[in-house]
């Protein structure tokens, strides 16, 4: 009980699936107190080997299953975080992008062409920052790319067009 407890109290071990083997003598006190130390189940001796496979295969699915849903659970947020991130880096964008605008637009032949071209290399910029952040906002699902070594990053244009796939590797 006391080994399990400490797997169980550990970041890097509480993950590890636990049976208890308990004999028919105080079984209820025994697989109890084993469930409330935080094991995963429980098999009375004897016991036979086929038993314990089947269960070990059990709480293997198990444990994949809860790695799956809080993955997904880590990809909602994420793409909740995408799209406020991205609604809020809109707003201020779109000041810029106006005031840009309006300075080409009224004093483009008095600024020179050394500032000219770099407000519209600056407009051109801030309108494909515009174009990505649309693109956060429709992502549902993701498909990732190598970016460096093993690095993998999300590929926002490929996410956009595949919305119907989830390639989580």
């Amino acid at each position: 009980f006391e080994v399990c407890k400490k797997l169980k109290s550990n970041d890097k071990t509480k993950q590890i699936g636990i049976i208890f083997l308990t004999d028919q003598y105080k079984k209820e006190e025994h697989i109890v107190q084993g469930l409330k130390v935080g094991g995963d189940d429980y098999i009375l001796k004897p016991y036979s080997t086929a038993e314990l496979l089947a269960r070990i295969e059990v709480l293997y699915r198990l444990k994949k299953l809860q790695s799956e849903l809080l993955e997904s659970e880590k990809l909602k947020t994420l793409i909740h975080l995408a799209g406020a991130a991205a609604h809020e880096v809109y707003q201020p964008l779109s000041v810029v992008l106006c005031n840009l605008e309006y300075v080409l637009e009224k004093k483009k032949g008095i600024l020179g062409p050394d500032i000219t071209g770099a407000l519209e290399d600056a407009y051109l910029s801030g309108k494909k920052i515009a174009e990505i952040i649309e693109k956060l906002k429709d992502i549902k699902f993701y498909e990732t790319s190598e970016y460096s070594g093993n690095t993998k990053i999300i590929d926002i244009d490929a996410s956009t067009q595949n919305q119907g796939m989830n390639n989580e590797e």
